[in-house]
């Protein structure tokens, strides 16, 4: 799960099509939401603006290039790296 850029997450590739709502910022991709209802357990994965960085070991600048990652990968699983910010008061 320990990533050196962040945490990476091996997830089911059909809980991830048409299902995370993803949002390009400043050149980054960021999560916006999912279908909670259909993909409950996205909910243990994902976090409201975790930094997307790469899929299946490929860097992603946008979230269209995410979304095309991950449709192509032939894979039952794919491993997506995230970046995300704890903060303390």
């Amino acid at each position: 799960m320990s990533h050196l850029a962040g945490v990476r997450l091996q997830l089911r590739r059909k809980d991830c099509i048409n299902t995370i709502a993803l949002v390009d910022v400043f050149q980054t991709v960021w999560i916006a939401g999912w279908k909670q209802k259909e993909h409950p357990m996205l909910h243990n994965a994902l976090h409201l603006g975790d930094q997307l960085l790469s899929v299946a070991g490929k860097p992603v600048t946008c979230s269209t290039d995410a979304h095309k990652l991950i449709r192509a990968w032939p894979s039952l699983y794919v491993s997506i790296v995230f970046f995300f910010f704890i903060l303390v008061q």
